[in-house]
C-alpha cells in the first residue's frame, strides 16, 4: 500500500486511513510517499509557472506518521 503525505492537505486523514487499513489482510508493507516538489526544477526549465505552494515536510511528523501507518 502506498499512502502519499501532504502536510496541510491530507496529515489530518492519517488516523482514518491507519482505521481503513488495520482492518486489510494480507497486506505486505505500506510506503508512506512524502510530498515533493521535484517538478519545480522541470517547470522552470520550460519557462512555466509552477502554482504549487512550497511546502516543508518536518522529519519527526513524517516518522510519526510512518510508525502509525506501519503498526
Amino acid at each position: 500500500i502506498r499512502v502519499p503525505y501532504v502536510p496541510g492537505f491530507n496529515d489530518n486523514q492519517m488516523n482514518k486511513i491507519y482505521d481503513f487499513l488495520k482492518n486489510i489482510k494480507h497486506i505486505k508493507s505500506v510506503k508512506v510517499l512524502p510530498y515533493h516538489d521535484y517538478a519545480r526544477n522541470r517547470y522552470n526549465a520550460l519557462n512555466l509557472k509552477y502554482n504549487t505552494p512550497k511546502i516543508m515536510i518536518d522529519s519527526e511528523e513524517l516518522n510519526k506518521i510512518k510508525e502509525l501507518l506501519e503498526k
